[in-house]
């Protein structure tokens, strides 16, 4: 069974060929691969090597069509009486853009070298260079180690305030539960709801005497 690497070589070597009968022998050499291929994608019964089959089958047809659309091109300018000329042609074009780029990237490494001579050698002359590299890092880690300055201490939280005690009442107008005072004719204390004395615990009506039932609403006394 052939693998993804069994055709991508074949695409590597047919780059930059252009002899036709070579391109259309790799050509064929692709469709063999996609043919077999798509028998293994027809007779195996496992899902996962019927996918691996058809992506090396994709692969391979498609590297294929590639290259014959090259083949077919190249036939048709080699029709071209001026084939051969233009073909020189573009090969000083190319030579001379591989060499532009050669220069280029030559010309780029001497001006970092320069740049870098520049900071390293002044350390002999007058103090710059490295002086200098280490006076603006060394400030920089001054600033980044200056200390920062101390948060303003919270407000120490005061204490609440406490309700105040009730101020005793005089002797008969006070709660008999809780001894707020009361004020006169209140049939509950107002802190607590206890019924002040001889008044119904139902309605707060106020009765005289000691009878068993409220006379205002019927609540028992007792």
């Amino acid at each position: 069974m052939a693998t993804i690497e069994d055709v991508q070589p074949i695409q590597e070597l047919s780059e930059g060929v252009e002899d036709v009968p070579q391109l259309k022998q790799y050509r064929q050499e692709l469709l063999n691969i996609a043919a077999n291929m798509a028998q293994v994608v027809a007779q195996a019964t496992d899902t996962a090597i019927q996918q691996h089959a058809g992506e090396i089958r994709d692969q391979a047809e498609y590297a294929a069509e590639e290259i014959g659309e090259r083949a077919r091109q190249l036939e048709i300018d080699q029709m071209d009486p001026d084939y051969e000329k233009r073909k020189a042609e573009r090969a000083v074009l190319e030579e001379q853009r591989k060499q532009k780029e050669a220069q280029e990237a030559q010309q780029g490494m001497q001006q970092l070298s320069g740049m870098l001579g520049g900071l390293f050698g002044g350390k002999g002359g007058g103090g710059g260079g490295i002086g200098g590299l280490g006076g603006l890092f060394g400030g920089q880690q001054q600033e980044q180690a200056a200390p920062e300055a101390p948060a303003a201490a919270a407000p120490a939280p005061t204490a609440a305030a406490q309700p105040s005690a009730p101020a005793p009442a005089p002797a008969g107008t006070a709660c008999r539960s809780c001894g707020t005072a009361l004020n006169p004719g209140a049939k509950f204390c107002p802190n607590c709801g206890t019924p002040t004395a001889n008044a119904c615990k139902n309605c707060g009506q106020e009765i005289e005497g000691t009878p068993k039932f409220c006379p205002n609403c019927g609540t028992p006394t007792a």
